[in-house]
């Protein structure tokens, strides 16, 4: 892939969701049962399959140096909790060679997220949520899991199952074994005031809060604070930010704002409109010193505010 296509491989992760019972003979997805025990045994294959490849040279220098940079991720389990067991269970060696923690997103609301982040941190590993999905076309339920995962799970990385998919799973309705793409769900407008805003290499902010609808990241090169939140509820909220830990780094501060009314997004989704209710920026306002930020939110709506021209207080 490398030599051919120019494409880097990162990590190999051998298991899609090994601990699941559903994996069977003949099943229509990718995954496979593995135990404990095998999935010890085929982490340790891999690493020294590897590790001897490059060691004796028996393959091509570009592809020995492609193997020398890729990394073992593990195990790719369906639950917070899932993962936590085959963590626990798997033989020390076998750890050692695993660089990342994969975990996906299924057990949604519910699981211990923050006890797999401490595993995570006191192992010294990456960990991510590599895949996510919900039948939720609305997007809202995708927010709430995403916001637990950024308080409690703290990845580096979140995935999304597949952008193109059948019915509500898909961020945009397709069938690419037809080659058949239809309209987006409203969960893609959703999604966006994630990944339009909180981008790579931003800093992510722990966001004191008792409802977790909020998340924070800040950009240092920019000086700019990027917050998401989201009112889940069917009536009108008004949200008091507290920017007590920033300064202004002028005058006053820049703050724009994007928003999606998830019912309206939902109507309106596929249609032809000169006046999208998706995904809309709305006016921009200016912060004095006295930093005060509330905004009222309608109900069922998710908001980003980008706000330019604050550093936190050292």
């Amino acid at each position: 892939a490398k030599s051919e296509w120019g494409i880097d491989f990162k990590y190999i992760a051998p298991f899609n969701e090994p601990s699941s019972h559903w994996w069977k003979m003949s099943n229509n997805q990718e995954g496979c049962r593995f135990g404990h025990f095998s999935q010890s045994q085929l982490l340790e294959e891999i690493h020294n399959m590897i590790h001897n490849l490059v060691r004796y040279r028996m393959t091509t220098e570009a592809a020995s140096q492609a193997l020398r940079d890729l990394e073992l991720a593990a195990s790719d389990e369906n639950q917070y909790d899932q993962a936590i067991d085959t963590w626990d269970s798997l033989e020390d060696v076998a750890r050692d060679t695993i660089s990342k923690i994969n975990v996906h997103g299924y057990q949604e609301k519910d699981g211990e997220r923050h006890m797999l982040h401490q595993k995570a941190a006191t192992s010294g590993k990456k960990l991510w949520n590599s895949e996510y999905a919900d039948s939720d076309a609305t997007g809202l339920s995708l927010a709430q899991n995403l916001n637990l995962d950024f308080h409690h799970l703290h990845p580096t990385a979140w995935v999304y199952w597949q952008a193109l998919d059948s019915g509500a799973w898909g961020l945009v309705r397709a069938n690419p074994g037809d080659r058949w793409a239809g309209h987006p769900n409203a969960k893609l407008f959703v999604l966006a005031h994630y990944s339009r805003h909180i981008l790579p290499g931003m800093r992510i902010l722990h966001v004191e809060a008792n409802d977790q609808n909020s998340v924070a990241a800040y950009n240092d090169d920019e000086k700019k604070l990027v917050i998401v939140s989201l009112n889940p509820w069917h009536v009108v909220h008004c949200l008091k930010y507290n920017l007590s830990r920033f300064q202004l780094t002028g005058e006053s501060a820049e703050v724009m704002c994007w928003s999606t009314d998830i019912d309206a997004a939902c109507a309106t989704c596929g249609k032809a409109t000169m006046r999208p209710m998706a995904y809309k920026q709305e006016a921009t306002c200016t912060l004095g010193r006295d930093l005060q930020l509330h905004h009222w939110f309608d109900s069922k709506t998710i908001k980003t505010f980008e706000i330019s021209g604050l550093e936190p207080i050292q």
